[in-house]
């Protein structure tokens, strides 16, 4: 997505920005044109086991200066909870087709927001240095641009019955269950 709408359902247009965004766009074409059974749920800025941006937070917490992108928005996605959700509808007998997207709920949060959270419940006192998504990037090599906003709209989920909980909760039971 181009990341100048406040939302994104699933019939917008993606227009993806990197060979990253255009592989996932390509990927979600071929199993959508395989059948009409298959379906695609698109998530974004999803942290849980593996690499993510709690703990890349986490990890430069005791090497400041740390970088938060202020404009650049998300709804943080547990992947936990998708895994939840998902066995939940299936087991219903629901099965999603064509593309769905799916988060965790709440408010949407800047990047550099989302990171003064994760301090916050860590109890860490490193502050976060705020900078724009075009400073961030002046500093850092970013190998896959990522849009300024990557928020969803969830109607299609929830007319499924696919609700996730807020993700400063999710954060919290993360943290609780990978703390070092």
């Amino acid at each position: 997505f181009e990341g100048d709408k406040s939302s994104y359902s699933e019939i917008d247009e993606t227009k993806p920005a990197s060979v990253y965004g255009w592989t996932k766009s390509i990927g979600e074409e071929v199993v959508l044109s395989t059948s009409s059974k298959f379906g695609v749920v698109r998530l974004s800025s999803v942290f849980g086991e593996g690499p993510n941006l709690v703990e890349a937070f986490r990890n430069k917490a005791d090497n400041p200066p740390v970088l938060g992108v202020s404009d650049q928005i998300i709804r943080p996605t547990y992947a936990v909870d998708v895994a939840h959700v998902l066995g939940k509808v299936i087991n219903k007998g629901i099965y999603p087709t064509g593309i769905t997207h799916l988060q965790n709920e709440g408010e949407p949060v800047s990047i550099a927001d989302f990171a003064e959270e994760i301090y916050r419940q860590l109890e860490i006192s490193t502050p976060i240095s705020r900078v724009s998504l075009k400073e961030y990037s002046e500093t850092r090599p970013v190998f896959a641009p990522r849009p300024k906003n990557s928020v969803f709209n969830l109607a299609k989920a929830h007319s499924l019955g696919m609700y996730m909980p807020d993700w400063k909760d999710a954060l919290s039971r993360y943290l609780k269950q990978n703390s070092k």
